[in-house]
């Protein structure tokens, strides 16, 4: 018994010093981790404070600028799991300007504030989801505010943004925006679509507005100012709370081959150039419906205050244009003539005349109704409506 007690008790003391071992080793690590969060976060700080001195200068245009490679390469991932970032702003401040930030076709509930040249994509999921931008807002603004040159989003669902102030915008455009892509957008249901100014280029495409607005008519389906402006291949659709479907005080603004139609929703006018500028309207589909507050469907120069000191005029081409309240009737224009005004080959329907003297009407046709026009009847729904004017002309 002496013998075997006398085994045991040293088998004990083996496991005590492994034992012991174990929990050195468990010390060692762990005071390691620290040391390299502790790193790690330094390395974070200072790549802030970069980040914060480079938004404080002026950036060259990014087709110049070399894309310059970090710890993380040129293009980030941002998802829930397994990716670079899991919080969108932490990518924006990581990658260097010039690179691509993707995000995957989840719900994300994180926002960023831009302050460089980047390329932001949405992946789209082998299901058609989109990556889905709901939650996040930054500054009280957005869940994506650009202060930057040669920002590019594309690929993103935005949907349910609210705040305090009313203008809660899927995407805000601060000071500091120029040249400025927007593409394959869906926003809806939010306070504005797109709210600000952007100077130089900006190319809205390929996007969807549906919903938006918000309190009295303060809040649009799209605000936007600047230098010059294209909108193509767009849907602005069911404004509500009688906001503008489209509010521009650009220089130039030009929309091509899309879709402004109030449908059901509670908007003011279609198009309101409220300081008037160069609008050009080709190839659109625009409709008015029963609960427009309005009976014109385009605004032009109607806030004196904020007029553009000159280069004032209006092309209308190739557009089909249908006022869906015939008890109340409806004109096209209103407003100010403070250039030429055409309106040529376009389709009108519902409208009892033009509303502004000295607008040049060259091969309109002008048609009292739907049916008269072989339209199918209002139903609130886009399948009253062509996909495009072409289908009309058939």
């Amino acid at each position: 018994m002496l013998a075997l007690s006398s085994v045991s008790s040293g088998e004990q003391q083996n496991t005590d010093d492994l034992k012991a071992e174990i929990r050195a080793i468990h010390e060692e690590l762990r005071q390691t981790q620290e040391r390299q969060n502790r790193r790690l976060q330094q390395i974070e700080d200072a790549l802030r404070l970069n980040t914060e001195k480079e938004a404080e200068r002026p950036l060259p245009s990014a087709k110049a600028m070399p894309i310059e490679p970090n710890k993380y390469g040129v293009m980030l991932s941002v998802c829930s799991h397994g990716c670079d970032f899991n919080d969108l702003q932490k990518a924006v401040d990581a990658t260097a300007p010039g690179g691509e930030i993707n995000v995957a076709p989840e719900i994300n509930g994180t926002c960023a504030v831009i302050r460089k040249p980047l390329h932001i994509v949405g992946k789209r999921g082998t299901d058609g989801r989109l990556a889905h931008l709901v939650g996040g807002v930054c500054n009280g603004k957005a869940p994506l505010v650009t202060a930057a040159s040669n920002i590019i989003i594309e690929g993103f669902e935005i949907s349910n943004v609210a705040v305090g102030d009313g203008n809660g915008a899927c995407i805000r455009l601060d000071p500091g925006t120029r040249d400025l892509t927007v593409r394959d957008i869906y926003c809806h249901d939010s306070q504005d679509g797109i709210l600000g100014t952007s100077a130089g280029h900006f190319l809205i495409e390929d996007s969807s507005f549906i919903g938006n607005g918000f309190g009295n008519g303060q809040a649009h389906g799209l605000y936007i100012d600047g230098d010059e402006i294209l909108i193509r291949h767009c849907q602005i659709l069911s404004t509500q709370n009688a906001g503008h479907s489209l509010k521009s005080g650009a220089l130039k603004l030009t929309v091509e081959n899309s879709i402004i139609a109030a449908l059901n929703g509670h908007n003011s006018r279609a198009l309101d150039a409220y300081a008037g500028g160069d609008v050009v309207l080709r190839g659109n589909v625009i409709q008015q419906g029963p609960q427009s507050d309005n009976s014109d469907v385009i605004g032009i120069a109607l806030e004196p205050a904020r007029l553009l000191p000159d280069g004032h005029s209006l092309l209308l081409e190739n557009n089909l244009v249908i006022f869906d309240n015939a008890s109340r009737g409806g004109v096209l224009l209103r407003g100010q003539k403070l250039g030429q005004m055409t309106t040529h080959d376009n389709i009108f329907v519902g409208l009892k005349g033009m509303g502004l003297d000295g607008v040049q009407d060259i091969g309109n046709h002008w048609f009292e109704s739907r049916k008269q026009a072989g339209l199918p009847s209002f139903n609130g729904t886009l399948s009253s409506l062509p996909a495009n004017i072409a289908q009309v002309l058939k």
